[in-house]
């Protein structure tokens, strides 16, 4: 995150802040897995005004009361509810308000080094997890200059850090799950995608088609590395050209390509497999040196409803490696295992 924001007051807590977009399970086992449990009775004082703000605080049971400095009132917070985040986040600021355990409480307790740590270890989750802790602090402060008459330069300052972090946090999780040569959707990408269509619509119809080039080796041998670079982004182009909205192109790796399509259908399978095949052999010769152009090996099926996401990838890619036995530059579908 960028260094050195500029100190704020008011915690986060405005009586007409938006609610903080809820932790998915896989964020908070996270959390959990990482941070340092309290526990406290009914009445302990957490924190308070003044007090160094080097750590920020998710419920996991009970209910906290905020008490706002300044005479803004008060405001009880209750489980998976983030806390703290704004003078932590805002480094070497101090607490603006008091925090009191309303009922017997228990806290995960994130400091800088578990912040790290979790990046380090989990990077998606945790961008994910900061991105709503910015997001409700930058939602707040919208909030906060509708209300306040005389807004000043630090509240200026904190704004803008805040969106530049949201921002940031963005461009990484797109770096994630994108290929940065084509901009297609990367494997990891793929396998998340596959086991949320698993989780969620088992029961919809859903095709994968993989491809993978013919000689693209001999491709960079002749034309070099540049003209094979730019062979495989007009590749992901040919690829993006033939497919609809819903359905999405990923680069696995070096020359081999996959789309995932939902909705396909056993009829229209083959078809696209062809057509593919055929926008890839269409393409001009990478060099004057290779002048027979590139072709390619298409393999494709329908997901079976018994299949995992892993059986699925591993019985299209079987079909591509016996149909690259054969010679290349062919297609196959399956209608399903067995087929």
């Amino acid at each position: 995150m960028p260094a050195s924001p500029p100190p704020l007051d008011g915690q986060g807590m405005h009586q007409n802040a938006p609610a903080t977009e809820p932790f998915t399970q896989e964020e908070l086992e996270a959390i959990r897995s990482h941070a340092t449990l309290l526990f406290c009775p009914e009445g302990e004082v957490i924190f308070r005004v003044g007090e160094p703000g080097n750590s920020m605080f998710l419920i996991l049971e009970g209910a906290v009361r905020l008490i706002l400095d300044g005479h803004r009132g008060s405001r009880t917070l209750s489980e998976n509810r983030f806390f703290g985040e704004d003078s932590f986040i805002m480094e070497g600021s101090t607490r603006k308000d008091t925090a009191v355990a309303e009922t017997p409480v228990r806290l995960a307790v994130l400091d800088q080094r578990i912040v790290d740590s979790l990046l380090a270890e989990n990077p998606r989750v945790m961008f994910s997890v900061l991105k709503k802790v910015c997001g409700h602090l930058l939602g707040f402060h919208h909030a906060l200059v509708r209300d306040l008459k005389n807004q000043n330069a630090e509240l200026v300052r904190a704004m803008e850090y805040l969106r530049r972090t949201k921002e940031e946090l963005n461009a990484r999780e797109l770096a994630e799950r994108t290929d940065d040569l084509t901009g297609l959707y990367n494997r990891r990408c793929l396998d998340k995608h596959l086991r949320r269509i698993l989780q969620k619509h088992a029961a919809e119809p859903m095709g994968l088609i993989l491809l993978n080039l013919d000689g693209f080796r001999s491709v960079n041998d002749a034309c070099g590395h540049q003209a094979g670079d730019e062979l495989l982004y007009r590749v992901a182009e040919a690829l993006m050209n033939k497919v609809r909205r819903t359905d999405m192109p990923f680069r696995l790796s070096g020359d081999e390509f996959a789309l995932l399509l939902p909705g396909m259908t056993n009829s229209r399978g083959p078809v696209l497999c062809e057509e593919v095949r055929q926008a890839v052999a269409a393409l001009p010769p990478a060099c004057p040196e290779h002048k027979n152009g590139v072709t390619a090996t298409v393999a494709g099926s329908m997901l079976h409803p018994a299949e995992t996401p892993a059986q699925f990838l591993e019985r299209v890619d079987n079909l591509l490696y016996r149909a690259k036995k054969e010679g290349g530059n062919r297609t196959v579908w399956s209608a399903g295992p067995g087929n």
